[in-house]
């Protein structure tokens, strides 16, 4: 799973719904989009060991026009008293 940074470049375009979400036209739909702060993410991660943590930033040019993509990618560890009898790994990739 990818969290979007505030430095995406989709950041600030289209319909400001709430903090750090913006609704974009795209292809005939609507698309929403949520950008984070660095460590916005890991609130929600609070009943996880955050094992590894890496901000992305990844620059491209489509029809002549540079775009920024930024994301922040997690391995969790799910402490072994949350994990089910069900579930063998105890590693995620989020």
């Amino acid at each position: 799973m990818n969290f979007l940074s505030e430095e995406c470049n989709s950041y600030g375009k289209g319909i400001q719904i709430g903090e750090g979400e913006f609704i974009q036209s795209e292809d005939n739909g609507e698309v929403l989009y949520c950008h984070y702060k660095d460590n916005e993410i890991e609130e929600c991660f609070r009943k996880f060991e955050v094992i590894y943590k890496e901000k992305r930033l990844i620059k491209r040019k489509i029809d002549n026009k540079e775009y920024t993509s930024a994301y922040f990618d997690y391995i969790l560890k799910v402490p072994s008293e949350n994990i089910s009898k069900s579930i063998s790994a105890n590693y995620f990739i989020l």
